[in-house]
């Protein structure tokens, strides 16, 4: 979401960066296959925040400030979860 949230919102690449180090440290990574990314969008495509048919992110302006409902297509889904995987 880091990555959505550079593209989308605005967020500092720096700050996308530290998102990123911040989360792997936490919580460790998660090996995706390029047959995994098609499930998980459309997995994602049922969560309760999607309205009207899009696939609706809580996605970041900065560090601390949210901005709620955040349409994103699945191509933009898979380049973030490519860019996860890199």
């Amino acid at each position: 979401e880091a990555f959505l949230s550079r593209r989308k919102c605005g967020l500092k690449n720096e700050e996308m960066l530290d998102v990123k180090a911040y989360l792997t440290d936490v919580f460790g990574r998660v090996e995706l296959g390029l047959h995994d990314i098609p499930a998980i969008i459309e997995k994602t495509s049922h969560d309760k925040k999607n309205t009207g048919g899009k696939i609706n992110f809580t996605l970041l302006e900065s560090i601390g400030l949210a901005l709620y409902d955040v349409p994103v297509d699945p191509e933009e889904m898979e380049e973030a979860l490519l860019f996860y995987n890199s």
